[in-house]
């Protein structure tokens, strides 16, 4: 079924949709009454697959667009938050790989973080960790420890990623082939150079080899470290001395 120009408008008229800059939302009270109708339903899991593939669609688009118009692609996202965070509630129960979910929740996390609605994802995050088990709790863990530091939690989410990552797994996660586990571990490091640990970090990354997943003009300038940056990036040079 395809819903037209005019069908937009029609329900426009009636108040039973919103249309706002070419986004349709039904209006508050027709949403309550459509989610208790749906709630009512059976067949479900084919609606969930369903919107969580539109959801995977537009995170994939958001990326794409933020490469070259990232103001942008943080106002779609803003525009299509409730979507997002309705799918937690459904997410368990989609028919993927609890992997893929979980690079899901991971892009989530970036892109709640940077459009500052940081405490929202905690909340709900929080109440779904149970449903994790091992490698996958761990990520989710970490993720809401880290929404919680940069939401002001600083002393306690710091001592949590000092205890579950330390800089003694960090390159396992860095050499790990899981894109998932070398975003964990950069998200630790990220932590961990605000919290002072710059010249740690640079090592880390360093002795991973890991020249692709940061700025290093950033780290060695706060180091006051101007002139290492040729050698450091250079994967011929012999830096075993500066790390001494």
């Amino acid at each position: 079924m395809t819903i037209n120009n005019f069908d937009i408008k029609a329900l426009d008229n009636k108040s039973i949709a919103e249309v706002n800059n070419g986004i349709i939302k039904l209006q508050p009270i027709v949403r309550r009454f459509a989610e208790y109708q749906f709630g009512k339903r059976e067949d479900k899991i084919s609606f969930y697959n369903k919107a969580y593939k539109y959801n995977g669609f537009i995170l994939s688009f958001l990326d794409d667009l933020g490469d070259f118009q990232e103001g942008k692609a943080f106002h779609l996202f803003d525009l299509n938050i409730d979507n997002f965070y309705y799918s937690l509630n459904y997410i368990m129960e989609v028919e993927n790989e609890i992997n893929e979910k979980l690079k899901y929740i991971f892009k989530l996390f970036y892109y709640f973080g940077e459009t500052q609605h940081r405490l929202q994802l905690i909340k709900k995050l929080d109440k779904m960790v149970w449903l994790f088990e091992g490698e996958s709790r761990f990520i989710v863990e970490i993720i809401i420890i880290s929404l919680k530091y940069y939401e002001g939690y600083f002393s306690s989410s710091y001592e949590q990623i000092m205890d579950l990552v330390s800089f003694k797994i960090i390159p396992y996660l860095l050499n790990n082939e899981d894109e998932l586990m070398i975003g964990i571990g950069m998200t630790a490091l990220s932590i961990y150079d605000m919290e002072g640990k710059t010249y740690e970090v640079l090592k880390c990354l360093y002795d991973t080899k890991s020249f692709d997943f940061v700025n290093y003009d950033a780290l060695l300038f706060r180091l006051g470290l101007y002139q290492e940056l040729e050698s450091i990036m250079n994967e011929d040079a012999d830096c075993k001395g500066f790390f001494k």
